[in-house]
């Protein structure tokens, strides 16, 4: 798709949910050389209650959108709004098959191994999925490589592979 508006992209980052959306737009384009998985969650349905409340559904329904706070998080943005949409479209996603379909795409997955927010194991499960895989644990990274010991390491993992031929 990018390709198509001219652009010439050599890989593509996310974190987090961006992690995701990452390799979602492999799995749906396949049409760049390499993408860069940080700490994103395999198992969509997982962490939902334990972010946003055990009545997160609940609100969802009653007001459609509500302003959400992630109780996780040490530091990042003080809230954002969480629609029903959003929620549904999260919970629709099939990331097995999602990683299934990236036939060309290269991808690394990097994850934090002390990371709180998304298991680790959830790093592992797209090394299962995705046909051409590798996967950094860095050893004491919290999901956000707070410290500038752990977020330089990702960097640099992060920069190595995408400029590497």
């Amino acid at each position: 798709m990018l390709q198509s508006k001219g652009k010439t992209v050599l890989a593509l980052l996310g974190h987090s949910k961006g992690g995701d959306s990452v390799v979602t737009y492999a799995a749906k384009y396949d049409d760049i050389p390499k993408v860069v998985n940080v700490s994103g969650r395999f198992h969509l349905d997982k962490g939902i209650t334990s972010r946003f409340g055990k009545d997160i559904f609940d609100r969802l329904k009653k007001e459609k959108r509500i302003q959400a706070h992630d109780v996780t998080a040490s530091s990042g943005p003080d809230g954002w709004t969480l629609t029903e949409e959003d929620m549904n479209a999260r919970l629709s996603h099939n990331m097995t098959a999602i990683c299934r379909a990236i036939q060309k795409c290269s991808v690394l997955t990097i994850h934090g191994g002390a990371d709180k927010t998304i298991p680790v194991e959830d790093a592992h499960e797209f090394t299962k999925y995705i046909k051409h895989h590798h996967l950094v644990v860095i050893e004491g990274a919290s999901h956000n490589y707070n410290g500038a010991e752990h977020s330089k390491e990702m960097i640099q993992i992060a920069v190595d592979f995408m400029t590497a031929v």
